[in-house]
């Protein structure tokens, strides 16, 4: 992921495309200590699943939609 700081008022959606993400899990991880909603990492494991990320600049990463 990209730092916090660098940014402020980003969106980004991450896709399971193929649909295998059951057998072969995404993991999204925080730059260094940073965080994805409170924790360290977001396991994309349903096939086709999605995620929305949105960047504040000060907290870090929230997830929007699922």
């Amino acid at each position: 992921m990209p730092t916090k700081s660098n940014a402020t008022g980003r969106i980004l959606v991450i896709k399971d495309a193929l649909g295998n993400a059951q057998s072969n899990n995404i993991t999204i991880d925080g730059y260094q200590n940073e965080t994805i909603d409170g924790m360290s990492s977001y396991v994309i494991n349903q096939n086709f699943g999605a995620v929305q990320l949105m960047c504040d600049g000060i907290n870090g990463w929230m997830i929007t939609s699922r």
